[in-house]
């Protein structure tokens, strides 16, 4: 039973990487920063009406919604990081 969970497990993550690297991505690639940009709140308290004021001794800014996992602006980073990622596995390499 082990060995076909871990057949099932691997072909899953073959398809998924196989998915991440089609050629085609260009265009989510846009889209997620897209909505990033939408769903952005600009992660300062100057732009977001949930931010406290920064503590000038940490730098740290006080969002209750980031403590509670609901903060707009860390979403929008993830999805700018998951366009990053993706977009530096469809670049093409130049030295192929």
């Amino acid at each position: 039973m082990r060995a076909e969970e871990q057949f099932k497990r691997a072909t899953e993550y073959a398809h998924a990487v196989h998915t991440l690297k089609v050629e085609h991505r260009a265009a989510d690639i846009d889209l997620l920063r897209q909505v990033a940009d939408e769903i952005d709140c600009g992660g300062n308290a100057h732009d977001c009406d949930h931010c406290g004021l920064m503590d000038w001794s940490t730098g740290v800014t006080e969002c209750p919604l980031s403590d509670k996992g609901e903060c707009a602006f860390d979403r929008a980073s993830q999805l700018r990081g998951l366009a990053d990622a993706l977009e530096t596995t469809t670049t093409p390499d130049p030295a192929r």
